[in-house]
This record gives C-alpha cells, structure tokens and sequence, in this order.
C-alpha cells in the first residue's frame, strides 16, 4: 500500500513555539484531535519503508489557537515511520505508524512535538 499524501492527522501536541515575537517562546499545547492538514514529500509503502526511515511533509493550512496562528501553512513537518505491518497474501490489512518529531516554521523556529 503505498502513501503520497495525507490530508489530516489529528494529533495532541505539547510544542515550545515561538509565538509572537521569536524572543518570547512559550508552551502551547493543542486539544486532543487537533487536525494538521498536510502534505506528504516522500512517497511511504509498507513494502518499501522500514521502522525508523524519515519523512517530510509541508502543512496545507494554518493551525489556530483562539484568535493566533501557531502552526503556519508552509511549515515544514518530519517524523519517522515507527510501525510497519505488511498484508498477509490475499487478505489483512497494511498499517503504518508515524511518529511526529518536528515541525520547522518559515521563520525557521524549529518546534519539538510531543504527541
């Protein structure tokens, strides 16, 4: 099964974000099922990526909290595969897990994610 884009992941994020001016960074933290529409870069297939291979994604739409913008659209996104599960012959189901780790304004603040 192969992956080029993906078009929403809900994610809880704790994130140390320069929000504001860049000297004043602060914890924000986004509610659960909190969407992050992006775009994949790389090309993902439980056939070809293995556990621990990077990917890169730029998001499609800004992020609000309340009134401010905290995750800007063309913010750069990356994370590893951490789950490959291969379909078995005819049937069963592929599945692959992503883990976020980094999110890289257009300022260049570069955001670490918990989620």
């Amino acid at each position: 099964m192969n992956w080029t884009r993906v078009a929403q992941v809900g994610l809880v994020l704790v994130a140390t974000a320069a929000v504001g001016t860049p000297a004043r960074a602060e914890n924000i933290r986004l509610a659960e099922g909190t969407k992050i529409a992006f775009v994949l870069n790389d090309t993902l297939s439980t056939k070809n990526n293995r556990v621990g291979d990077e990917f890169r994604g730029v998001v499609s739409r800004s992020v609000r909290v309340g009134d401010r913008i905290v995750i800007p659209e063309g913010s750069a996104i990356r994370g590893v595969i951490n789950h490959v599960k291969r379909p078995w012959r005819a049937k069963g189901r592929a599945e692959l897990g992503l883990r976020f780790d980094e999110i890289e304004l257009p300022n260049g603040t570069k955001i670490n994610l918990v989620a």
